[in-house]
Parts: C-alpha cells; sequence; structure tokens
C-alpha cells in the first residue's frame, strides 16, 4: 500500500470513527492531533474524560488535509471533530491560520489573537516542566530565567535561518529548501549551552542546497531577527530538544535524545501550567471539558 493509499485509509477510518463515537450513549467528539506524543501529553489529563478522545495524524500537514475532508463531512453540521495544531512560523510566513471555530492552536490565543509560542515545545520550557525535567537528571540549575534566556538565545540563533529557508524557497522558486536540514549537534557548545552562529554560517556551503542563495538566506535571517524581537518567536521547539538533550548529556553523563526530552516534557507538565495556555481556554469555550 503506497503512503497516500495508506493515508487515505486513516482519514477514512478516523473520520468513521468519529462518527460512530458520537452515536454512543455517552457521545464523544474527537480531537486530532499531530503525533502520538500530543496525545499522551492532553491523555494525562484527559484519558477518561467522556466528552473527547484524541487521535494522532501523523504530522501537521496529515491534520490539516484531514480537517479539508472534514469541511464535507456530515461531522462538520454538528461540530464533531477539532483538531490541534502548532502555529509553527505560519504568522511570519504570512500563512493564513486555521479556522478559528474548528482548531485548538498550541501556545496561540484565537480569542485574543494573541501570541505566545510556536510549539507546544516552547511553552513547556516556559512552564514548571523544565524544573522538573532537569531535576530528574539530578542536575542543579541555579538560576532558570538565566537558563531560559540561554535557551532562547541559542535557539534563536539557528530558528531565524529556518524560518528565512522557507522564504527564500518561496521567493525564488526552488525546489529544495537552501539549508537542506542543518544540524544543530556540530555547532553547539553543550558545556556552556551557546550556539556558534559565526562557525554555523562559515559550514553552510558545506551542505546548502543551493549556494547562490547563501546570502540571500543569511540576509533574510537577519531582517526576521530585527523583525521579530518578541521572545521565543523564532525558537522551533525540535531545536531546544536537541539542545537540552547534549546539554543534559554533558552534564549528567547520561544518554537521551531529543525525542526523549519532548515526551518528558510533556509528562512534566503541571494542570496548572496548562489551564493558562491557550488550549485550555478553547476547550472550555467549546464546552469540550
Amino acid at each position: 500500500m503506497t503512503q497516500r493509499n495508506l493515508y487515505d485509509f486513516k482519514i477514512k477510518s478516523t473520520l468513521s470513527t468519529a462518527r460512530s463515537m458520537l452515536k454512543g450513549a455517552k457521545p464523544r467528539k474527537t480531537i486530532a492531533v499531530e503525533g502520538l506524543a500530543d496525545v499522551r501529553f492532553f491523555n494525562q489529563w484527559f484519558s477518561e474524560n467522556e466528552k473527547i478522545r484524541f487521535v494522532s495524524l501523523d504530522g501537521k500537514p496529515n491534520v490539516l488535509r484531514l480537517h479539508k475532508d472534514y469541511l464535507k463531512s456530515p461531522l462538520k453540521s454538528v461540530k464533531g471533530m477539532f483538531f490541534c495544531v502548532d502555529i509553527d512560523w505560519d504568522l511570519i510566513h504570512g500563512k493564513a491560520l486555521p479556522l478559528k471555530e474548528d482548531f485548538l492552536i498550541n501556545s496561540y490565543c484565537q480569542i485574543k489573537n494573541k501570541f505566545s509560542f510556536n510549539d507546544l515545545e516552547s511553552f513547556l520550557i516556559n512552564s514548571r516542566a523544565l524544573q522538573k525535567l532537569i531535576a530528574s537528571y539530578d542536575l542543579v540549575i541555579e538560576d532558570f530565567n538565566d537558563f531560559k534566556m540561554k535557551i532562547e538565545v541559542c535557539s534563536r540563533k539557528i530558528g531565524k535561518y529556518r524560518a528565512a529557508d522557507d522564504i527564500i524557497k518561496n521567493k525564488f522558486m526552488l525546489r529544495n529548501s537552501v539549508l537542506n536540514g542543518a544540524s544543530v549537534d556540530d555547532f553547539f557548545d553543550a558545556e556552556n549551552f551557546e550556539f556558534n552562529e559565526k562557525l554555523f554560517t562559515e559550514n553552510m556551503p558545506r551542505w546548502a542546497n543551493y549556494s547562490e542563495h547563501i546570502e540571500d538566506l543569511v540576509q533574510e535571517a537577519e531582517i526576521l531577527d530585527d523583525a521579530n524581537k518578541e521572545l521565543w518567536s523564532l525558537s522551533r521547539g525540535h531545536d531546544i530538544t536537541t539542545m537540552l538533550s547534549l546539554f543534559i548529556e554533558n552534564k549528567a553523563k547520561i544518554k537521551t535524545s531529543p525525542e526523549k526530552i519532548e515526551k518528558e516534557l510533556r509528562l512534566s507538565c503541571e494542570y496548572a501550567d496548562f489551564l493558562t495556555s491557550p488550549m485550555y481556554e478553547k476547550m472550555v469555550l467549546e464546552s469540550l471539558i
């Protein structure tokens, strides 16, 4: 079965199950999320909730594609489904936000049109989950505010290039990205929690797909950095958790991974912090909880 056929099957299955869940003695609405980690994040509080259930669609593009099929289904008329995605850099890229009535957007308040963070990981870093994560590895951070600022600065230094990459790709109608994935590992000083931006840009010709557009990318990254001064506005969650995993390995001498750190952050989030999130606010507004 091809990837496309697998996706079509999952779409039909998800819509069919969502319809059946509405017909029981205790109807439950379905919330489609990006991944299994998001399902686990919500289920730590809502696994026994009789009004909602969560299902993973294996990525934001699939959630958005499912939403298109949902709009053509009978479920739409009874508001039988909701969808939850990260905002990522959609605002910076000028992309239209998903429909307010159908979506919960991680760390973006649709009610007040207020940006908080690009993704769930950035939200968690700014909650007590970070302290609990560090403590679980028996590490001591003297000043967590200072530590968080180091994370913001480092993730911004590479994040601005990632955000600029999509702009340059579209501007010059390129088939692939210029940045070509770019790894954090080779340019991150785990001992001092610093990202060597100078070394990063100097080495860019080694892996860039279009060396003739490197200068365009660097210029666009600086433009974005100057235009987006709000903290965390250029940070990407996976870069943050990659840096944290390298930092923890260096300090605690324990092997870990970005995926493990992401899971631990989600499960370390306290309900009191979740209650302050735009996701919770929207769930209350829609009487989902």
